[in-house]
């Protein structure tokens, strides 16, 4: 079963376009902090930890880290952000966080999701502005068990963007990165594309929720 940002939007784009999504992919390493606004790339952060430092002495510097990437991203697109409640329609932002599960029969070693966790955990700790709802799928929940490559190639359809599949992942083609404005280094892209996929899972989960209650 395919992943829930595969969903298409069927409710009004008056209502779509005040609805923001944040989408944070975990890593020991880089950890991507996605902002977006229905299927449109808006801004990147990227938290990046030494490869000099492995395991738990990453983890943890990484989760000392995200806070930071978080504040930063909120801050640089406050005016967007912190629309009045008053005014509406109102903005809604929603927040993924790719959350952790051990496969024991996976590729990934169990004590390396452990100290991923730590990362996902300060994450979730930030201290989001109360208006800000936030969702912790696991990888089978928003992405479904779809290959990397291709989830990342649909995640890029999505944004219309045009992309180059590899073995192992996918990521904007040339052309579109020479016209890009983002200084994303190209092996970060294939972090970067997944939080896109959960931000975009986070904004049309929670969408689809008020839709159908509202029906």
């Amino acid at each position: 079963m395919e992943g829930q940002y595969l969903m298409k939007r069927t409710i009004l784009n008056s209502y779509y376009d005040n609805v923001f999504g944040i989408g944070i992919d975990p890593d020991l390493h880089t950890t991507p902090v996605v902002l977006i606004q229905g299927e449109f790339l808006l801004d990147i952060e990227i938290c990046e930890v030494s490869e000099d430092l492995r395991d738990r002495d990453a983890a943890v510097r990484m989760a000392k880290l995200i806070g930071y990437s978080i504040e930063s991203i909120i801050d640089r697109n406050s005016t967007i952000l912190a629309t009045p409640p008053e005014k509406l329609p109102c903005t809604k932002v929603y927040v993924g966080i790719e959350g952790n599960e051990i496969y024991y029969k996976g590729q990934a070693r169990p004590n390396d999701i452990v100290n991923i966790a730590l990362v996902t955990g300060a994450a979730l700790a930030y201290n989001w502005p109360s208006t800000f709802k936030v969702d912790s799928p696991l990888p089978k929940d928003w992405k479904g068990q779809t290959p990397k490559a291709i989830s990342q190639k649909k995640i890029l359809e999505e944004f219309n963007i045009p992309s180059t599949q590899y073995k192992d992942f996918s990521r904007p083609n040339t052309t579109w990165l020479q016209g890009c404005c983002m200084d994303v280094s190209l092996p970060d892209w294939k972090h970067v594309v997944d939080a896109m996929g959960l931000a975009l899972w986070a904004s049309q989960r929670r969408l689809r929720d008020s839709s159908s209650t509202r029906m």
